[in-house]
């Protein structure tokens, strides 16, 4: 695993919230999901002090949020830096990203309050 790579999870009224920081890349998926593949209902991947994503760390939040929209639940990424914004919107997942109201990409309510 990057050594400038964290991760973080906490829960608030429903709502999963997975802080992650440093480098995403093959040598963070591992770890990335350990803390992924136990979260069901709602999660929100705060990407705000990510650096770096490659296809891989992609992968792992495709496969999630697969996961977890087929048991009814919700995945959305929040504050990605421009960098890693520009690497979604090349991907074409732009539209995971929340709106920074604690509103999901297409407006509804994702069970927390914004931050």
């Amino acid at each position: 695993m990057d050594p400038q790579f964290a991760i973080g999870v906490e829960r608030n009224d429903g709502t999963s919230v997975v802080r992650l920081s440093g480098e995403i890349d093959l040598n963070a998926v591992p770890a990335l999901h350990e803390h992924l593949d136990p979260l069901n209902g709602n999660v929100v991947v705060d990407l705000g002090g990510v650096t770096f994503l490659d296809s891989s760390g992609i992968g792992a939040l495709v496969r999630t949020r697969i996961r977890i929209e087929a048991v009814g639940g919700t995945v959305v990424l929040r504050d990605p830096q421009p960098i890693v914004q520009r690497t979604l919107e090349i991907v074409g997942l732009d539209d995971w990203v929340a709106d920074g109201t604690g509103s999901g990409p297409d407006g509804d309510a994702i069970g927390m309050q914004a931050t």
